[in-house]
């Protein structure tokens, strides 16, 4: 039976990597807007301890955003983007901070078969989430709860290759130089050779 797998990756709780989803449907991008009144837009938490600051305007007339911005910071604070997803999409603007007391640690082994998992640092908001992935010569899905991770099949004793974070057994290969002997003939893959999604292998061979 075949399994398909979506996803390398993932974090703690199910959330994807990425925009998260705003509880209404976010429909394209935030769009700087202009207009002579900005009173009736909805103001928005901004960039703190700036040094100069600048009011940023998006939108349209129908739905509009205020959002304070720093230009510069003072010194031994740092300039970083921040985001917020209204209803037209993600808005970034700049605040002022220290270095965030996070930090993207290493993938590293996670004590189940084929999973590795590391801490990863969000630098937009300085949060940090726990995440995993399939080891090397693995594909699939893993969580916090589940380990989907399928080991790459072998081929004449060789074991089956793949990169961290394979999702896809087609991402699993047979290195060159590789010898095999099948219904075609014998003899040795010229080139790393993938699976394929019904387990059978491509790549280009040359004869013995």
């Amino acid at each position: 039976m075949k399994t398909k797998y979506l996803l390398g990756a993932s974090v703690v709780a199910g959330v994807v990597l990425g925009v998260p989803m705003a509880a209404h449907s976010v429909i394209a991008t935030c769009q700087t807007y202009s207009a002579t009144d900005y009173t009736k837009c909805r103001a928005l938490s901004g960039g703190t301890a700036c040094a100069k600051t600048a009011e940023l305007h998006y939108g349209d007339s129908s739905q509009c955003f205020n959002v304070n911005s720093c230009d510069t910071c003072p010194d031994g604070l740092k300039r970083v983007p921040k985001k917020q997803t209204v209803s037209c999409g993600p808005i970034v603007y700049y605040s002022c901070q220290t270095e965030c007391d996070c930090a993207t640690t290493a993938w590293s082994a996670d004590g189940r078969d084929g999973v590795q998992k590391r801490t990863y640092c969000d630098e937009l908001t300085c949060e940090s989430s726990l995440q995993f992935q399939c080891a090397p010569g693995w594909y699939g899905l893993a969580t916090l709860a589940k380990n989907n991770c399928a080991q790459c099949p072998s081929l004449g004793g060789v074991a089956g290759q793949s990169p961290a974070g394979s999702g896809f057994i087609s991402k699993c290969f047979i290195p060159a130089g590789t010898a095999f002997s099948d219904d075609s003939g014998t003899g040795v893959f010229a080139n790393d050779c993938n699976y394929t999604d019904d387990g059978g292998i491509l790549g280009p061979s040359i004869g013995l």
